[in-house]
C-alpha cells in the first residue's frame, strides 16, 4: 500500500502519473526469459546435431556411389574370370 500511496501523492504534487508492477509479475517475466533461453539454447543443439547427422548421411551416400560403382567393376572382371575357370575346367575335364 505505501507505493499506491505514494503514487497518489506524486500524481498530485507532481502531476505525473507513477505505475508498480508487483514482484510476482517480474518474477514470472525473468523465470520465463530464462525458459526461452534454455529451450533456445536446446533447440540450437538440436539443429547442429541434425546438421550433422544428415552431412553423415551425404558422406554414407557418396561413399555408397562409389563403393557401387566399384563393385560393378568388380563384377565384370568375375564373370571374365569365371568364363576363363569354366573354359580351363572344360579342358581339364576331355
Amino acid at each position: 500500500m505505501g507505493v499506491q500511496e505514494y503514487s497518489l501523492e506524486f500524481d498530485k504534487v507532481y502531476k505525473r502519473k507513477n505505475f508498480s508492477t508487483p514482484k510476482n509479475y517480474l518474477d514470472f517475466i525473468k523465470n520465463y526469459i530464462k525458459f526461452l533461453q534454455v529451450r533456445r539454447k536446446q533447440k540450437d543443439n538440436a539443429v547442429i546435431r541434425l546438421e550433422a547427422g544428415l552431412g553423415q548421411l551425404a558422406a554414407a551416400a557418396e561413399s555408397t556411389d562409389i563403393l557401387a560403382k566399384d563393385l560393378e567393376i568388380q563384377n565384370a572382371d568375375i564373370a571374365d574370370k569365371k568364363t576363363d575357370v569354366e573354359a580351363i575346367i572344360e579342358t581339364v575335364n576331355i
